[in-house]
């Protein structure tokens, strides 16, 4: 996949992905979803004040299922905007 398919986050919004990453094992079980997390292997040195990093590059199932799944809009707006699906509103 090529970049634009990537989630890039801040380093706050890392930490809050981090969390509810560990809290969703059980949900992502259920689901027979192998979602990878830290796929470029980021530590807390890894970010400048604003900056934002890669996070993930998964593949369609994996983006769909964080795109029903995920409660945060950090998230599911970069997999709309990387779809070309519209935003507004949503």
């Amino acid at each position: 996949m090529a970049a634009i398919d990537k989630i890039y986050v801040t380093k706050p919004q890392f930490e809050i992905l981090q969390r509810w990453f560990d809290a969703t094992t059980e949900l992502r079980k259920k689901a027979k979803i192998d979602l990878p997390f830290n796929q470029y292997n980021l530590h807390e040195g890894d970010w400048a004040d604003g900056e934002t990093n890669p996070v993930w590059n998964l593949s369609e199932e994996h983006d769909m299922w964080l795109l029903s799944n995920c409660p945060f809009a950090f998230v599911t707006d970069e997999i709309k905007k990387n779809y070309g699906f519209d935003t507004g509103g949503i």
